[in-house]
């Protein structure tokens, strides 16, 4: 059976610089933690947290170190909450914060996080978190970052990958 596909405009050959509207600050709460729990059922549905632990597992091979991984744009914590429950079954110790600059998505991440204590959230852009870290993640984030960020972020994930081997 021959595949059929929609034709679309080419209307995604450019990213937008704006933020996203979960970035913004007038957000309404209800409308945030709708949003936050979909990306998450969409997250898991599409394999998309497991594939990234897949990752995480080649950098965590000492059960002695607490590694730091640190989560850009965050959310609500549940990519984090995913790492936590990962690391507590296979005996890894680690500390985990989420950086988002929205204050509404650290207060969920707050809620939704409450039974894990090696989690925290932070209100801050990015650069706060650029140090003394393990492991970085940067999800959706990098669609609105500026060239000048993104040359500091590749910088840092050279720093991670040189401690680690």
């Amino acid at each position: 059976m021959k595949r059929q596909y929609l034709h679309m405009p080419n209307k995604f050959a450019y990213r937008s610089r704006e933020k996203e509207l979960l970035d913004g600050s007038n957000i309404q709460w209800n409308l945030l933690c709708k949003n936050l729990n979909e990306l998450d059922i969409l997250d898991r549905a599409i394999g998309g947290h497991a594939l990234s632990v897949k990752s995480i597992k080649q950098l965590m091979t000492d059960r002695r170190k607490i590694y730091h991984i640190v989560d850009l744009g965050c959310g609500n914590g549940d990519f984090l909450k995913f790492i936590a429950d990962w690391s507590r079954v296979n005996c890894f110790r680690v500390k985990l914060t989420g950086v988002d600059m929205n204050a509404g998505a650290i207060e969920y991440l707050k809620i939704h996080c409450a039974g894990y204590p090696e989690l925290s959230g932070v209100e801050a852009d990015y650069d706060v978190y650029l140090n003394a870290i393990d492991v970085l993640i940067i999800g959706a984030g990098l669609t609105v970052l500026k060239m000048g960020d993104l040359l500091a972020l590749h910088q840092v994930s050279f720093r991670i990958i040189d401690k680690a081997v």
